[in-house]
């Protein structure tokens, strides 16, 4: 009996070993077959990626070529069937925003493809920044892109001149101190500028205060613009200076065009400024409107954008300016 009862304990303990050993085995085998399906499932989910990123870029170079075509004669305005509400964090009244649905690349017709551009009209109408999002239908991989471009819209600015009275030479229909002041801005730029602040529903009490006014109306101006913070650009054109120009009846921070066309009777006939102007004058006109008060400080001209681009017929894209952040 003792020598049965010892063959008995040794055939258990091999048949435990064994069964051990059986078990590791199966183990290491179970345990190497998820390591290659986590490579391989990490491997498909970095091409899924990378695919998603490419449509994702494709997406920016076919809104960069449909901005192109919008500006191409140098349009300010974004079509209105395509204005959408901007995503967020650039929701606000100064921010304006264009969506399309754009179309993926051929070889990737799975995957949808939404585009936004999107700007601050208030300081800076002439960058967009540009955000697209690449999703695959199937497998639900998403990437976001953002990148900004320089439209072609508005010249390099002028020059911010110390704060005083500026009058015209009158021996052509620029002024002559347009170039230095303004730079290759044109009139019809900053009135289309005017414009689509308003579009915008700017104004002087918007939590994005509007910073350009184009005037096409006589009467004298009764509204206090500008801070130190937030100068205007407060420009009076020939239609508002006729048959005279208006008279400031308020203060202003910034700065004030007065394009008379050079008629000195648009002058001569306005009522006396009340208000005063920190910042800049410039006058269409060989003399200085009656009572015009103007001080100097630090204030910056609201028109003086930076623009580093020369080329004023295409888009270019804002160096370093690329980012696969979502937003």
């Amino acid at each position: 009996m003792p020598r049965q009862t010892s063959r008995q304990q040794q055939g258990a303990i091999t048949l435990v070993l064994i069964t051990a050993m059986v078990l590791l085995a199966l183990a290491a085998t179970v345990s190497g077959g998820q390591r290659i399906w986590l490579e391989r499932l990490s491997t498909r989910n970095l091409y899924e990626r990378e695919q998603a990123q490419w449509v994702a870029e494709a997406g920016l170079q076919w809104a960069a070529r449909a901005l192109q075509h919008l500006h191409s004669h140098g349009q300010l305005d974004w079509p209105v069937a395509l204005e959408s509400p901007c995503p967020k964090p650039l929701q606000g009244s100064a921010h304006q925003c264009v969506h399309w649905n754009a179309p993926a690349p051929a070889s990737r017709s799975n995957y949808a493809l939404s585009v936004w551009a999107m700007r601050d009209v208030r300081q800076h109408p002439h960058v967009a920044q540009l955000l697209a999002q690449a999703e695959d239908n199937t497998s639900h991989a998403r990437a976001w892109l953002t990148r900004s471009l320089h439209l072609p819209v508005l010249g390099r600015a002028g020059t911010v001149a110390a704060p005083n009275v500026v009058l015209d030479n009158c021996t052509s229909s620029t002024p002559s101190w347009w170039p230095t002041l303004m730079g290759q801005i044109t009139g019809a730029q900053l009135q289309a500028w005017s414009a689509l602040q308003q579009h915008m529903g700017l104004t002087v009490t918007s939590t994005a205060p509007r910073s350009v006014y184009w005037v096409s109306t006589p009467g004298d101006w009764t509204t206090p613009l500008g801070s130190s913070s937030d100068p205007v650009l407060l420009v009076f054109d020939g239609a508002a200076c006729t048959p005279q120009c208006p008279a400031l009846q308020a203060p202003i921070v910034g700065t004030v065009l007065y394009l008379a066309q050079c008629r000195t009777q648009a002058i001569s006939a306005m009522a006396s400024s009340l208000g005063n102007v920190q910042g800049q004058v410039a006058i269409q006109a060989s003399q200085a409107p009656p009572g015009l008060s103007v001080q100097g400080s630090a204030v910056a001209v609201a028109y003086a954008l930076p623009h580093v681009s020369d080329n004023p017929t295409q888009v270019l894209w804002v160096p370093g300016s690329w980012s696969d952040a979502s937003p």
